[in-house]
């Protein structure tokens, strides 16, 4: 997943990006140096506000977390400056060259947490960011994207989370039936009965599995483990239980991502069903084949 941190560097019409908060998304790329660096402003309040935790559950993770004074920043003789390590030596980036050689005060904080932060999770790398979202902007207007919130753009980056509940009611299912009666027409009610089965027993065994197994699922049959903007029913093709009663019990799923496309047997009971299918998804990643 694109981090939101990306649209809002990519969409800023600031070069600077001032307005961006990067020192709060530091706690998702780097949480040791977001805790360390935290001292310099944060009370014990406002750092468990910032986690999103009560006091009490700070206590329980961090008792000996405790902001730092103006003495003990000042011991510290941080400068404008951040230190890199470029392949195996060290590199100063100057961060606010009008500040250069002065030594930063508990005024300082706030702004030089965000240009720290900034460097340290855009500097490195971003010329090669530029290239991703130059490339973005050729696909689909800058003055398009400017309109959509970071979550927004996200969806439409990355694809939709979702439940079971979204999945199932756009779920078509066709049985296949000998060619040589009625064209290949399902008109066996036996076979019909067992294709809803096998629409309720997955349903069941989609509730079973965890967030991962389910994202496993999707992605076996699709090829992406999120549905698109505008959830399961703007998948194209739908997605499909194709029943072939003729195949063995044995047999595990098969998918056809080209077209969301799960064929599988009519298995005798749920629990033969839950061994096929993970069996499938466990090895289903290791590339292209039989099953």
């Amino acid at each position: 997943m694109i981090h939101p941190i990306f649209w809002q560097w990519a969409l800023s019409e600031n070069v600077n990006n001032r307005h961006i908060d990067y020192f709060a998304a530091l706690r998702d790329f780097d949480r040791t140096q977001f805790l360390q660096r935290a001292r310099l402003m944060f009370s014990r309040t406002e750092l468990a506000q910032a986690l999103g935790i009560s006091s009490d559950g700070l206590t329980a993770i961090l008792p000996e977390w405790h902001p730092l004074s103006e003495a003990e920043i000042a011991a510290l003789e941080l400068t404008w400056e951040y230190d890199a390590a470029v392949c195996g030596a060290s590199a100063s980036v100057p961060l606010h060259p009008a500040n250069a050689g002065k030594i930063i005060g508990r005024a300082d904080a706030a702004e030089y947490l965000q240009l720290w932060s900034r460097q340290h999770i855009i500097g490195s790398v971003e010329g090669q960011l530029a290239v991703l979202r130059d490339s973005i902007f050729e696909v689909v207007a800058k003055a398009e994207l400017v309109a959509l919130n970071p979550h927004e753009l996200q969806e439409l980056a990355g694809g939709l989370g979702w439940t079971v509940e979204d999945l199932m009611p756009h779920l078509e299912v066709v049985v296949v039936c000998d060619a040589s009666t009625n064209g290949g027409a399902e008109t066996n009610t036996p076979h019909s009965e067992a294709a809803m089965r096998m629409v309720q027993w997955l349903a069941v065994l989609l509730r079973e599995f965890s967030r991962a197994q389910r994202e496993a699922f999707l992605h076996y049959v699709t090829g992406n483990p999120r549905l698109p903007a505008g959830g399961a029913a703007a998948l194209w093709p739908k997605l499909t239980i194709q029943v072939i009663p003729a195949w063995p019990t044995t047999a595990l799923p098969v998918a056809h991502t080209c077209v969301n496309l799960l064929d599988l047997p009519p298995y005798p009971d749920i629990n033969v069903f839950r061994t096929r299918l993970t069996t499938a998804l466990r090895f289903g990643d290791e590339g292209f084949g039989l099953a």
